[in-house]
């Protein structure tokens, strides 16, 4: 019986060893790349000490995400992002203006819904630094206390803000029928008139069978205009000239 019990220790030993050996530290010798070339991208999260992306009320600063973003700009040319939560939908607007490209993604669970909602919210946030169409797209997000409950985006012709176009509309599905979307509505329509005066008319489409969204934008002053775009028929808010 000492025999087989002495080589178990022996053996166990023999194991202990290896993995001792495997988890010593090894000094890395730098890469031969020139000193001062960046990396051409780096995953980034925000997230220091006890934040995590499990907290649903944890929104990180943009003070924070600023001085991340600075120092990352001094050694990577870009960016990779998982999520759009915690305060991160701020990290394309930081990271501009820090000189870094964005490669940004969106964390999808169980919630098909919120999926939804964050895709949209997310193409809608590329949009603002792509501008496709050569238009002018300004995304805003509606918040309760510390919860997204919307989101929205602005979008208009550089050179001309005559008309201005709501794109990417939606309440939570978990906020909705609670009030926020009339409120975000009127919210967004008053930005509209403090910040771009010289708007005329916002126009914005609708599924011809989504009655819920028509008997909003109706109540809020929206009417058909007369026209189609995308195979949706557009509703038109005429503003009163500004003096």
């Amino acid at each position: 019986m000492r025999t087989p019990l002495a080589l178990f220790f022996i053996s166990l030993g023999i194991v202990a060893s290896v993995w001792w050996w495997l988890a010593t530290p090894v000094t890395l010798v730098r890469a031969p790349i020139d000193p001062a070339a960046k990396l051409e991208c780096v995953s980034y999260a925000p997230f220091r000490g006890e934040q995590t992306p499990h907290d649903p009320n944890l929104i990180v600063s943009p003070e924070q995400i600023s001085e991340d973003l600075v120092e990352l700009a001094k050694v990577s040319k870009c960016i990779r992002t998982y999520s759009i939560d915690n305060g991160l939908d701020r990290v394309p607007e930081l990271a501009s203006k820090a000189g870094l490209k964005v490669l940004l993604g969106v964390w999808l669970g169980r919630d098909h819904a919120k999926n939804a909602h964050l895709g949209d919210a997310a193409i809608a946030l590329a949009k603002a630094y792509v501008r496709p169409g050569g238009l002018v797209w300004t995304p805003y997000a509606f918040y309760a206390g510390h919860d997204m409950v919307g989101f929205a985006e602005l979008a208009y012709e550089p050179d001309g803000e005559e008309e201005c176009w709501i794109y990417h509309f939606f309440i939570d599905l978990r906020f909705q029928g609670l009030g926020y979307g009339k409120r975000a509505l009127a919210l967004l329509i008053g930005l509209v008139g403090e910040q771009h005066p010289q708007c005329r008319a916002v126009k914005l489409t609708v599924h011809p069978e989504n009655a819920q969204a028509q008997h909003l934008y109706t109540a809020a002053g929206f009417r058909p205009a007369g026209e189609e775009f995308m195979e949706e028929p557009v509703y038109q808010l005429v503003l009163a000239p500004r003096c």
